[in-house]
This record gives structure tokens, sequence and C-alpha cells, in this order.
């Protein structure tokens, strides 16, 4: 993915612990420098858009980093570049030449037809159609100020915007210096800068009305052909021009001043402004040039074969502290500019130090080098005494100007504050107790050697050379733990503290010497730096045991857990922002004090295997830090604005059963959709390989998990509300990385929503009523039946047995006995069977119509008997089939018997048969009696009742003048 570009190529050497300083050569004359250079990455756009020619970057505020070109939108994670689709069609120009995100965070497209599209999220883009239509030239510069007004440039037609769902023109005739506008910045209260080829105008709209102000001539600005304009927080610009350089602006003088004139560098394409420290200058074929703000001073970034002549179609800084380049090819180019080497043939750099000219001295095994600068403004290292060769171990600058000088092994040197003279102290002439000195500070005019004799305090620096140096040794002989020395450092309290070998750190506060060796239960052993943050606390490593804070009172540590990933540290240093440099032999660290949070650069910003040298580090006048190493010098420059310290996370997506889908936050999916995916994007940079998340879904999962993978499951989640959250990281340590969330929910299945549930117990409870209900009522129905069967049996035997029918019965019997005795044997046999009938179906509920009609013609055979020819009973049922309640016809006759005048006069024919409706029919001619025998009304309603017990048929009644008839229903074979 990255080519890189190295500026050495040394045989790395194993860096030593205590005999750090015993290496010395020899090496005279000087070696030159003409730059600190940035180290590149390439990111090429993969193989399927190899012809794409990226125009222009852009970043967005939750940190993506967005390319337009010759073929669309694509973004890019630090990994690779996606391309995003066009939603209804592809057009036929898909050349981006604009870019700009608008508050609710969407992505607007300038093209080179004037067509402009919009992009949310990571959705495809979709073309914006206005009301009053888009121009037909080409976007230059597409800007949304705070009051929501979205303004864009154009190359033809001057400047638009759109406010309140309405579309503006800005042009000539309103006082626009032309139509052509080659760039776009906003601009403070509301307004835009555009640069034009007569200058700049700053437009403004308020209230409908156009408000333009011009710069031009009349202003300062020498070459008015304007191609781009950089603001400062105060409100003043950088100007670039065609062919005059660079002007400024300022704001509070409304004069434009030329900054930079055109020293070589030709066309200027493109700006980009490191607040109050540097300002980048692409150009047209002739790559890119910088300049520090306070020298002015330009040259060349000439350490990358494809930049070097190109023309540079864009530059951008990103949140990280990167640059970004684009040289109209499909490849970009990003640097980290907080850390460069210098470039230099000298190296194994064990001291440094910027004096109060800004003039930059180091000191290498082979002697003292310090920084000049031709006429030209190029830099070069000299070496001062170029016919002797000092093992400089150590160098510091003193507050009247002097520069002391520890050697290993020569003792010590003091250059004077002119630089003209210098002056050797030895053990031998000054009484030195010793000629190693690792470390130099000062406290209240007294200079503090650090030595392998303890520490050694020279109290009038000032009469240095003229007299005998008055010093105070501390050492084992007055109450130091020991006498090898490699660190001392003078707090902002003018509290001494020292780095020892081996027996821990110590303070000496008025002369009174306190050792800390067992802190926590951790035996320190060796310390080799220490610093101070801007809240006062004190900061130092240990040989083996990673960082240790100390607030006064208290220590902790930071180690492997806390994200230290090399115990073994060999310099701090607090930058001008409070920030903590921890340099070590895998790279360079910026730790946060106040949040612990360790930023980790290495091989890819070209600093891994730096074999640092023992506190080889110094702070520069201004936002400078230089760092020795045996590679050479490293140049660490502090942005005056706060960057980015955190991988931002993103949630690219989310997906149901592996389907992308356009959810929000709070999304509620259906109960089949619990398959659910996200694709998300830790971004980081300025190296995008070590980001590692840490995700768990609240709701689901019992701890966070960990993986590199940036595409997450949850297979079969059942119904329930989910928070998932998310947090990558740089370093390893997730404890101080922020998080990203994601809520949603799953539906339960209906048959487990409330409302289901509660019809379901209405049902439950309308079914358990309606049985229990049914119950009863059959319960109450077999009860009746029961009490009307044996109510029923009661009367037909009350009725068949009381003295008036036997009597009759028996009289009858008589009288056949002696007329026809057969005839008397038949009688007899008929009685039996009636009587065993009415005991045999008493206890059913129905029975088989031919057995119920068996049962009449025996009990008629006995009526017949006993009335003769009086009597007629005409059964005509030709096929008997279904079911009658048992007696009923016996009951229905003996009725008409019981109720009906019977005599030779006055015979009485009842008739049973079929009707249509399926009714057995019994009828008989009303001839009632004068005078009624006693009834208890019970043979016909009960008849009725077990009907109505038994089926929903119902027996019928008729009575009309001359006759009664009675109609019971034929229960079918389902019915029973």
């Amino acid at each position: 993915m990255y080519k890189r570009y190295t500026l050495f190529n040394s045989t790395h050497r194993q860096f030593p612990l205590k005999l750090l300083f015993l290496l010395v050569c020899f090496l005279t004359g000087f070696s030159t420098i003409y730059s600190q250079q940035p180290f590149w990455r390439e990111h090429p756009i993969h193989e399927e858009f190899s012809k794409a020619k990226i125009n222009l970057i852009h970043e967005h505020p939750n940190g993506m980093i967005w390319f337009g070109t010759n073929q669309g939108l694509f973004y890019f994670d630090g990994l690779k570049y996606v391309n995003v689709p066009f939603r209804d069609s592809i057009p036929s120009v898909q050349n981006i030449t604009a870019l700009g995100t608008d508050p609710q965070g969407r992505i607007w497209a300038g093209m080179e037809d004037g067509n402009i599209y919009i992009q949310n999220g990571f959705d495809p883009l979709k073309i914006w159609k206005p009301e009053e239509g888009l121009p037909k030239s080409m976007i230059t510069g597409i800007k949304f100020t705070s009051d929501s007004t979205l303004w864009f440039s154009t190359y033809g037609e001057g400047l638009y915007c759109y406010q309140q769902g309405r579309m503006y023109n800005f042009g000539t005739e309103d006082g626009l210096r032309g139509m052509d506008l080659y760039t776009m910045e906003k601009g403070q209260d509301n307004t835009v800068w555009v640069g034009t080829d007569l200058g700049i105008n700053i437009c403004s709209f308020k209230n409908e009305t156009k408000f333009i102000k011009t710069l031009d001539s009349s202003k300062g600005l020498k070459d008015e052909i304007v191609r781009d304009i950089k603001l400062d927080h105060q409100g003043n610009a950088w100007i670039a021009s065609f062919e005059m350089g660079v002007f400024f602006y300022e704001k509070e003088k409304d004069t434009i001043y030329q900054k930079i004139p055109n020293t070589g560098f030709g066309e200027i394409t493109k700006l980009e402004l490191f607040k109050n420290l540097e300002l980048w200058i692409g150009t047209v074929n002739k790559g890119i040039w910088r300049t520090r703000i306070d020298t002015a001073v330009v040259y060349p970034i000439n350490n990358n074969e494809d930049l070097i002549k190109a023309n540079i179609s864009d530059l951008k800084k990103d949140a990280e502290g990167n640059i970004w380049v684009l040289n109209g090819s499909n490849i970009t180019y990003s640097a980290n500019r907080q850390f460069e080497w210098v470039e230099s043939s000298i190296e194994n750099v064990q001291a440094v130090v910027e004096d109060q000219n800004g003039v930059v001295w180091i000191g290498t095994p082979e002697g003292l080098f310090f920084m000049e600068k031709d006429d030209k403004g190029r830099s070069f290292f000299k070496k001062y005494w170029k016919r002797k060769n000092f093992n400089i171990t150590s160098l510091f600058e003193d507050s009247n100007g002097k520069i002391w000088i520890g050697t290993y092994g020569d003792g010590l040197y003091c250059l004077t504050a002119d630089r003209r003279k210098s002056h050797h102290l030895t053990p031998k002439n000054s009484g030195l107790k010793d000629g190693n000195i690792f470390s130099i500070a000062e406290q209240n005019g007294s200079i503090w050697l650090a030595s392998l004799r303890g520490m050694i305090e020279i109290r009038n620096p000032e009469f240095i050379g003229f007299e005998q140096l008055k010093q105070t040794w501390y050492s084992t002989e007055n109450g130091l733990p020991t006498d090898y020395i490699y660190k001392v450092f003078i707090d902002s309290r003018g509290v001494v503290w020292l780095g020892t070998d081996g027996k821990g750190l110590v303070r000496i506060l008025n002369g009174q010497i306190k050792t800390y060796q067992e802190i926590n239960g951790f035996n320190l052993k060796t310390i080799y730096s220490i610093t101070e943050d801007l809240h006062g606390n004190i900061w130092f490593c240990s040989s083996d045991n990673g960082i240790f804070k100390f607030d006064g009172n208290d220590f902790e540590q930071l180690a492997l857990p806390e994200g230290i990933r090399n115990l073994t540290i060999t310099s701090l240093i607090t930058d001008v922002k409070g920030n903590i440099l921890v340099v070590h032999s895998a790279g360079i660290d910026i730790l946060d004090p106040k949040l612990k949070h360790l930023t980790y650069y290495d091989q890819e910003i070209g600093v891994e295997d730096i074999e640092p040298n023992l506190n080889a580090v110094c702070r520069g006048n201004n936002f400078d830090i230089w760092i020795g190493t045996q590679q050479g010098l490293i140049n660490y420059k502090a942005e005056q604005e706060d960057l980015e310290i955190h991988p931002r996370t993103l949630i690219k997506s989310v997906s149901v059963f592996l389907q992308e889908k356009d959810v929000k936050e709070g999304h509620s999916f259906e109960p089949d959709e619990n398959y659910i995916s996200f694709d998300v994007i830790g971004l980081w940079y300025t190296d995008p390989n070590t980001v590692e998340y840490r995700y768990m879904l609240e709701g689901y999962d019992l701890n966070w998990k960990k993986s590199r993978d940036n595409f997450i499951n949850y297979p079969h989640l059942p119904p329930g509300n989910y928070t998932f959250k998310i947090q990558s990281t740089e370093n390893g340590a997730f404890d101080k990385e922020p998080m990203t969330t994601f809520e949603f929910s799953i539906q339960k299945p209906f048959w487990q929503q409330l409302w289901f549930l509660i019809v379901c117990i209405l049902i439950i409870g309308g079914l358990f009523y309606w049985y229990q209900h049914t119950r009863d009522r059959r319960i109450h129905r077999e009860s009746m039946m029961v009490k009307e069967k044996i109510e029923s049996q009661f009367e037909t035997l009350k009725s068949q047995i009381n003295p008036h029918f036997l009597f009759n019965s028996f009289n009858t019997l008589m009288t056949v006995i002696d007329e026809n005795p057969e005839q008397a044997m038949q009688y007899v046999q008929a009685l039996s069977d009636f009587y065993r009938s009415i005991v045999q179906y008493r206890e059913k509920d129905i029975i088989p119509m031919e057995e119920e009609i068996e049962i009449v013609k025996n009990y008629g055979y006995l009526l017949e008997q006993r009335y003769g020819e009086n009597l007629y009973l005409k059964i005509d049922i030709p096929k008997a089939t279904g079911y009658l309640v048992p007696l009923s016809l016996q009951m229905l006759v003996e009725n008409a018997v019981k109720h009906n005048v019977i005599s030779k006069s006055k015979p009485l024919s009842i008739f049973i048969y079929l009707d249509e409706d399926k009714h057995i029919v019994v009828s008989n001619p009303l001839q009632l009696k004068l005078t009624p025998e006693p009834s208890t009304q019970y043979g016909l309603e009960s008849i009725g009742k077990r009907y109505e017990y038994l089926t929903s048929k119902k027996m019928l009644l008729e009575k009309s003048e001359t006759h009664f008839i009675v109609r019971l229903p034929i229960i079918d074979g389902d019915e029973n």
C-alpha cells in the first residue's frame, strides 16, 4: 500500500544502557544540510480505477478523507479507496472540481459541467435540483457559512448563494471583479472570499442584499491574479498570486504586504497554512515549497522524485497533523509534518541545544557542530573546532547566553555569549571533581553538572575564566545514594531532581537530599530522564518499569497496560503545549499528561528503530524540539492547533442478513430481522495498520470483545433493546478512547406482544367462561334430563300401574279368558312385553324409531283389546330410520286415549305417519270428554324438554277445532 522514501540506510546498532557514551571516533570538517524533509507515503488508487486523476482533497468533520476525481467521488479510510456510485445513472461528466460539507454532515460535490450532487453518509450521489436550475460552468468552490447559507463559485458565471430556498447570483453588475473565480474561502461574519483575475472580493448576503468588498492593487496587492487564499484565526489572509509570490493581508490595518517574493518557485496553485508556524506552497511544475512564517525563507521539498517537478493540484492538512498532496495522478501523498529528519551526514548525535539566536548546536563523538545559513537562506552544520575532536555528551545554554559543553573524559567547556572565546574546565585547572559530564542544568544562576562522581554545583559561573570556581559537591560522602548520575533536572519551583544509575530518584531541596527508590512495590533502580508538565507534576522514566508521575505526594505508574510500548525509555521532554515526548528505540510517543493517552509514531512517519541517545533532546525557542539519535537529528514541531490524538470511530453501515440497510440510530427491526452486522471504521491516517477495535452489544454481551476486524456480526438476536458500543485505538489502550454508539431494538413477534397476550388472555378467559358456562348448562341439562327421565319413568309407571289401568287390563283379561283362552294368552304376552319395554328403555336418552314404533304397537294392541272396534290405531311408516325420545309415541297415544271420548257412537282414530319435513306425526280428532280426567300436564312438557336438551329441533303442537296434532322431530345419526 505504501512506498516509503528513506533518508538513512545505516546499519542498526544495539543501544547500550550504561556505557552509552564510551564510543569515540574521529571526524573533521563539516557537512551541509539543505532543509528538513518530511517522510512521504504513497496511497495509489486500486487497479480498477487506475486511470482516475485525483483533483482535490476534502476532510469531513468526522475525520474521513474524501477525494474528488475525474471518475467521481472516493473516500479513503487509510487502507483502501471506496468509489461512491451515482444514485440514478452515471453522468457523462464525472469530473469533480469542488467539495464541501453542510451543517448536516452531507457532502456536496461540484462538477466540471456545473452540476452539483449531494451525498449523505455513505449513500450514492444524488443530483441537486434547485428551482432556479444550476449553472453550466465549472464549480470551483463550495462553502457553507455559519448561517447555513450555501455558496458556490464558478469559473465563468461568478458566485452563487442559496438561502431560504432561493438562489442568488453575484456578477460584475453587483461589483464582482470577474466572473472567472479560481478559489473560494469561508471568512468571518458569514462572508466568503473569492479569488479572481482582478483581486479578491469579500462577499456576504443579508436581508436579500448583496455586499461586496474588494482587495486589489489599491490595498497593496501587486499581482491581482489570485489563485488561492488561506485565512488565519484573526481574519488575516495569505494570498497566492499568479506570478509574484505570496501576499499577506493584515485585517487590522486593511493593508496587503508582499511576504514571500517569487524566488524561483513560479506559478502558485495552492497554499496550506499551519497556524503561526509554516506556509506550504504548491506550484505549477515545480513541486512543493515551504517557509517558516517567522523567517519567510522558502525552500523546496526535494526528497520525493514524484513531487519535485510536479504540478500540485491540492494541499490539505488533516486533524492528525498530516499533510496531503496531489499531483494530478492516481496517487495521493501524505506525510506527518510533526516529525522530520534533518538532512545531514552527521550521525550519532549525543547532545543538542538551540540557543537564544535560534542556532542549533549538536554534539557527537567527533566534536561540536552548529547550524549556519548561506546567502540563500539554506542551512548547514559546521564544525566549531575543526582540529579538535571531543566526545560531547551534553549541551546547555544558560540564562546569560553562554553554552556549556559536557564531554566524556575531557571535562567541561564553556562558550561565551558572543561565541568568540571558549574556556576549558578540567579537574586539574578548575577543581572539578570529575571530567565526565552527562547532564547540565541551571538553578538561580548556579550551574549543576551530573557526572560519574556525583553532582557538582557551580555557584559563580559568571566569573568563569577569571578565578577559581565556587563549587558544592554532592556525592555518597554527603548523602547521595550513588555517584553515578545520568540526569539533572531543575523544575519550575527550583527543586533539583537527579536520575541515578541503580539507586532511583533523588530530590535536593534547600541542600536536603531525599531518595525515592522503592515505589508501589517497584525498585526504581536506574532513572534515565526527568521532565515536568505544565501543572508542576514530575515525570521520570526508569530502566525497565516504564514512566512514573509524582505530584509531590503520590506516585502513579504508566506501563504496558496503560499503553507504554517500550519500558526502556531514553528521554522525556515536555513540548510547548504541555505534551510529553517519550523517546525510545522503537520510535517516539506523545503522552497527554491529563488524559494519560499515548500516541505512537514510528515506521509510518519514518522514525522506527531510531536508536536514540540518552537525554539527547532539547526544546527550541518556538515550537521545536530536537532529538538526537545514532542515525542523525530529528526535528519535532508542536502544532499550535489541537490535533486529534484518538482514532475517530465511525459506523459506516448496518446490515440485516448481510444486506445493507438505510437505518438511523433508534431503529426498530422486525422479529425476523435479527441477524445484525456493523461495518465500522477507525480512522487513524498516521498509521492505519495499528487500529484495533473493542466492542460490546449492551443487552447481549456480558464483556467487551477485541478485534482487528471491522465487520462485526450478531446473528439470531432475541427481541429486546440494544446499544452497540465500539471504540478504536492505535496504541492498544482503550480506557481513554472515545466511544461511538448505535441504539436499536428488535421487536417481539406478535405472539409475544402485549396486545397479543391480552387478546389471548381474553380469548382463553372467554373460552374458559364459555366452557364453564357450557359445562354448567350441560350438567344442568343432563341433570334435568335425568330428572325428566325419572319423572317420566315415574309418571309412566304411575300411569300404567295405577289401579284403574290395572283394573281395566285385568278385567279385559278375565273377559278374554272366558271367551277365548288363546287370545288371553296373547294379551298377557303383549302386556308383559309392554311393561318390559318400559323397564328396558326408561334409562336411555334416545332409541331407534323402529323400537319406539314396536312399543306403540304393543301398547295399541292392549288398547284394542280393551276398546275393541271403538279405537283405531293406524301406523303408516314404511321405513323407520332415525331416533326418537323413548316412550314419546306411547305417551302421545296415551294422552289421546285419556282425554277423548271412546265409544261405539264416537270411535277414536289415532294416526301415526311421516310428513315431508321428516317429522313423525301423531294425530287424533278432538272429541274431548265432558268430565276430563285429572292431569299433571307432564307428558307433553316432558317430551318437549327432552327434545330441547338433545337437539336444536323442537316438538311442534297443532290444535284446531277438530284435531290435535303433535309433530316429533326425528333425530338423525350425527345428532346421536
